[in-house]
């Protein structure tokens, strides 16, 4: 059975297991000790959904307040990558300009990067993307099943 995999977006360094446990411990520090951003580490990513059917795969990518232009989307080998840029303006918070500050934010409109893994069966043709209502959609379909199976004569 064939599955997307996120790549994990937490740990940083996978050297050795002080490394991971130093990080572990760091990572959970930092996101309790800002009650103004509840993210992991440095970055805060969106909330995504995957979907496998018969014809293919849906990624479904919450990300309010974006533009479809601040979103890049590319595969590069097996690795399918969700990037958005805010730097036009469209993401900055708009507190400052209403005299007000947050006292907790559980969504951010802020720069990130999300990567998964795609199977081997996928058609990177035939990939669809649409943005609506704060929700980026891409479709990744699969090739049609191939005849793996060749008879060969002997003479």
């Amino acid at each position: 059975m064939s599955v997307l995999f996120p790549i994990n977006r937490y740990v940083k360094n996978h050297n050795n297991i002080i490394s991971d446990v130093d990080n572990f411990f760091t990572n959970i520090f930092d996101v309790y000790s800002n009650p103004v951003s509840r993210s992991t580490g440095t970055s805060t990513f969106p909330r995504a959904n995957t979907y496998k059917y018969d014809a293919g795969y849906e990624i479904e990518l919450a990300a309010p307040g974006l533009t479809r232009d601040e979103f890049e989307i590319q595969i590069d080998d097996n690795t399918l990558t969700i990037s958005a840029n805010t730097s036009s303006g469209s993401g900055v918070d708009s507190s400052a300009e209403d005299n007000r500050t947050a006292t907790m934010r559980e969504f951010s409109y802020s720069n990130f990067t999300r990567s998964w893994t795609l199977p081997s069966d996928v058609n990177r043709n035939g990939v669809d993307a649409r943005y609506e209502a704060g929700m980026l959609k891409i479709f990744i379909p699969v090739e049609k099943e191939k005849n793996t199976t060749t008879r060969i004569e002997v003479s």
